[in-house]
């Protein structure tokens, strides 16, 4: 347990989840290859990779079997790792069913009940399909959601379309409504993922989520790096258009002063200006221990690497034939093992390397090498900076009052 004292002055006490460095701790499981609707910046779909078409539509029961035997057997070879996450995803991974789910689940308690270990299932979803059984499903099983959701229409909808080119954000907030109305719903579902774009006016945005009775927001920024840009986004440049919107973002739920509204990205920064390590996979230098397994059972990087290229994913080895120990040694996985040392020479010397890391794996892509500032240097540098202004006037500030 840590101490730490938040941006607002008031104590809080963080349960750190500790890992053992450089072990794989989680796995991206895409249940279902398919989606629901066409997002159009959506880096499974929609950006420079199309290998999704050569996969299975829904992951067998095969499959789901060894991928439990594959994590047991993890247990028995690295015993300092008690606790393994994963996230079912897709697509859409609603779409591969409740009997699929429970098979999840079925096994999940299994291999807990055998080694004595922790195994925690999420669903990253659209919401679209979730409904009354679906909701007790999940919440009798201790399966958290998270939605995605890009805010008021005007920003969502911009977007987050269906294949007739209908938005999606009215039916996206009904959802939201509901599970909020609820206790079941309230105790699965607290937070949104959002992607920033910089045409989004950051305070608005903030207020809204806010307003909605959320009880957490990650924003995150759009796949895309050197090599691959993206036709939805503006290129990232000196100006710091998305930073801007963060910044704005930032400020306002700083006016706010909840402390039950978590923004992860900044409550991260913050506690990474007070010393404690971040650790999530796009900010820190710590070790990226994700991966992912496909509807085939292939073994992959994390998934948003497919934004640097045709296939670029690929690796050959699969759960039928390699343990999660081995796949530590693929080429593309041992790079986020070993993010740190493939820092580069101005993200080394940078004063906020202990913070950013050098930024998220795929958007540092250039010329086959992550050895490089992501190409939202400028823009996360502004956030910084700014971060760190508010964090020293507040602490001058409480010292100013103890004295």
């Amino acid at each position: 347990m840590k101490e730490v004292v938040n941006i607002q002055g008031k104590l809080m006490i963080e349960q750190e989840v500790n890992l053992p460095t450089k072990y794989l701790s989680g796995a991206v499981v895409k249940i279902a290859s398919r989606c629901n609707i066409n997002c159009s910046y959506c880096y499974m779909y929609n950006l420079v990779d199309s290998s999704y078409v050569s996969q299975p539509k829904l992951m067998s029961d095969e499959s789901i079997e060894l991928i439990f035997k594959r994590i047991e057997d993890y247990f028995l070879k690295v015993p300092s790792i008690d606790h393994f996450h994963i996230g079912l995803h897709g697509g859409e991974p609603l779409l591969a069913g409740k009997e699929k789910v429970l098979k999840f689940i079925q096994l999940r308690n299994e291999v807990e009940k055998r080694s004595k270990k922790e195994i925690s299932i999420t669903i990253q979803t659209n919401s679209l399909l979730l409904d009354e059984s679906w909701l007790e499903l999940l919440y009798d099983n201790d399966i958290g959601i998270g939605i995605s959701f890009d805010g008021p229409a005007e920003y969502h909808d911009k977007h987050r379309m269906d294949f007739k080119g209908i938005g999606t954000q009215k039916l996206v907030e009904e959802k939201i409504q509901w599970l909020r109305s609820s206790k079941r719903g309230r105790s699965i579902f607290s937070s949104v993922l959002c992607v920033i774009h910089p045409d989004m006016d950051g305070k608005k945005l903030l207020r809204y989520m806010y307003n909605l009775d959320l009880r957490g927001v990650d924003f995150i920024l759009p796949d895309q790096n050197y090599t691959y840009g993206s036709n939805e986004y503006p290129r990232p440049s000196t100006n710091p258009i998305y930073g801007n919107v963060l910044v704005d973002a930032y400020n306002e739920w700083r006016k706010i002063d909840d402390p039950k509204f978590k923004v992860r990205k900044f409550e991260i920064l913050i506690r990474s200006f007070l010393g404690i390590a971040p650790k999530l996979d796009s900010l820190g230098s710590g070790p990226l221990g994700v991966f992912t397994i496909e509807t085939s059972g292939e073994i992959e990087p994390v998934d948003t690497m497919k934004c640097c290229g045709e296939r670029f994913t690929k690796t050959s080895k699969s759960i039928f034939d390699t343990s999660i120990l081995q796949a530590h040694e693929i080429n593309t996985i041992q790079i986020g093992l070993n993010k740190k040392q493939g820092l580069s020479d101005k993200c080394k010397n940078c004063e906020f390397v202990f913070s950013c890391g050098g930024g998220y794996l795929p958007h540092r892509f250039k010329e086959n090498s992550f050895d490089n500032e992501t190409i939202y240097c400028y823009d996360m540098l502004h956030l910084l900076k700014h971060i760190k202004n508010d964090l020293t006037k507040v602490i001058k500030t409480a010292k100013n009052h103890k004295n």
